[in-house]
């Protein structure tokens, strides 16, 4: 067997009691808000799997197939049911611990392995779609310094044949001013 690092990888599996006893099958698993430690796992048994028991992992050690909790049937069975899909309250981890012979801290917040779940692929998601955004901007950059380099490019142009004309406009000056001493001798 092997000590539990990431428990909620075993969601599906059995949960038995130190004995081999199932006790139903890892639904969930409730971690401290705080420190990312797991607290509960949530175990559905009963008919059609409606119920949840809410037991602590404390001691709890995995198998290839299987969970195997520190606390045995009678004391699960003992022990209040929990909310499907909902982390406990603070006055529900009481009752739970009451129920176990633990005492939770009151600072401990639980939130389930699901919803950090969800939290993370969120967060995936949007790290994604930050950088699809960063390669728009680089690529929306990249084409704004090359419309103002061809305009640059345009301006100096412009800006050329701007003198050019001035230039042809002088040297047609000239002509005329030319042309106009031999209109006199006509």
């Amino acid at each position: 067997m092997i000590n539990v690092e990431h428990i909620e990888d075993w969601r599906g599996k059995d949960v038995v009691d130190p004995d081999g006893v199932s006790l139903g099958k890892l639904q969930d698993v409730f971690y401290d808000k705080g420190t990312q430690t797991p607290i509960l796992l949530a175990a559905k048994h009963g008919l059609l799997s409606r119920k949840v028991k809410l037991i602590p992992v404390d001691g709890s050690c995995v198998g290839p197939d299987y969970v195997r909790v520190a606390h045995d049937k009678a004391s699960v069975d003992a022990s209040p049911d929990g909310a499907p899909d909902q982390a406990p309250d603070a006055q529900e981890l009481d009752t739970i611990g009451e129920a176990y012979g633990l005492r939770f801290s009151e600072r401990v917040t639980l939130e389930s392995a699901t919803v950090i779940e969800e939290r993370r692929v969120q967060a995936r998601a949007a790290r994604e779609r930050a950088a699809e955004l960063d390669a728009q901007a680089r690529e929306l950059a990249a084409e704004r310094d090359a419309a103002h380099a061809e305009a640059a490019g345009a301006h100096e142009s412009a800006s050329q044949a701007e003198r050019d004309a001035e230039r042809a406009r002088q040297a047609a000056d000239q002509a005329r001013a030319e042309a106009a001493k031999y209109d006199d001798v006509d």
